[in-house]
């Protein structure tokens, strides 16, 4: 994730300002090990500086070419992250039917939904600029879980 994204997210997440979804959008061979993996590491810690560590962690794995589910556990272990199986599929099915809704089709993609309106925006620059805006507009934005979708990227 782009720094200047991952600072003003972790502005808006401290002030409470959004609610945020990753979903991981499957453009690369390996994206479902990867988001399973993410799902199951989820499920031990989800503070939002966590997260982007995990996140970070995984994007290593895959630069490493990490291409199993034996190998990555192996590596989630020596980097001493728990992570708890669970049946990720119908999580992982919500997260489709959002990228499907929304017609992602490119990270990174920011969808923010604010009084039911959704805006989409695509690639690194205008997506800082709409962070930039609800972060000087100072408002609240609490979307439906059902609909809110917030920076789409994949591992």
């Amino acid at each position: 994730m782009e720094p200047r994204v991952e600072a003003l997210l972790a502005d808006l997440v401290k002030r409470d300002a959004v609610t945020l979804t990753f979903v991981d959008t499957p453009i690369h061979r390996f994206t479902p090990l990867y988001a399973k993996y993410f799902l199951y590491i989820l499920n031990n810690d989800r503070t939002f500086p966590r997260v982007l560590q995990y996140r970070a962690l995984l994007f290593e794995a895959a630069k490493d070419k990490i291409e199993s589910g034996e190998k990555l556990e192996e590596f989630l272990k020596e980097k001493d992250v728990p992570y708890t199986r669970t049946n990720p599929g119908p999580t992982l099915a919500a997260l489709s039917s959002l990228i499907t809704e929304d017609g992602v089709r490119s990270t990174p993609t920011c969808v923010i939904v604010k009084d039911g309106q959704k805006g989409m925006y695509v690639g690194d620059i205008d997506i800082v600029k709409a962070l930039e805006q609800l972060q000087k507009a100072g408002e609240l934005l609490k979307a439906p879980e059902s609909t809110a979708q917030k920076p789409a990227s994949a591992p």
